[in-house]
């Protein structure tokens, strides 16, 4: 007899994939790389360059980061308008993670779209002191102050914790 699987169960497992593979894959790299402004510029940079020196990057970029993104926020957005929370009914800390989860996915939604349209393609009116990604020289004062004074990581950190 052969296994069927509904379109919704093969959707979900997608999205789960999507959140795993190539996005976990992706926000490890990058937490390393804007990790490491905090040993100087010249460590900062040169990590930089030798992303920018990957073979295929506008491929890798567009089927490795760019579209599993897109899926996994799209269809995140589809399941959490379909969820009913009911923290109220039953107080129990998986309900609370559900909950959180969902809240966290849309904050990081939004920060997301405003993330990579400033900081990969400089196309946020008024800061026009953003570099385009690949301008590694003031890329590195950016990074290097979100680390210290604005807390980029913990929102990062905070994202992931909320979805695990």
């Amino acid at each position: 007899m052969p296994i069927r699987f509904s379109r919704t169960f093969l959707l979900r497992k997608l999205h789960q994939l999507t959140g795993i593979v190539p996005l976990g894959i992706f926000f490890f790299v990058h937490m390393y790389t804007n990790s490491t402004a905090m040993s100087g510029a010249k460590v900062f940079n040169e990590h930089v360059q030798d992303i920018h020196n990957i073979p295929y990057l506008l491929f890798v970029e567009v089927f490795g980061i760019f579209l599993p993104l897109l899926y996994h926020s799209i269809y995140g957005i589809i399941i959490s308008r379909e969820t009913r929370p009911n923290m109220g009914s039953y107080s129990y800390a998986r309900n609370w993670f559900y909950f959180i989860q969902r809240i966290s996915g849309a904050f990081l939604f939004f920060f997301l779209i405003f993330h990579i349209l400033n900081f990969r393609f400089g196309l946020i009116p008024g800061l026009n002191m953003t570099p385009v990604a690949g301008h590694a020289s003031s890329a590195y004062d950016i990074v290097a102050r979100e680390f210290r004074i604005d807390g980029i990581f913990m929102l990062y950190i905070l994202g992931v914790v909320a979805t695990a």
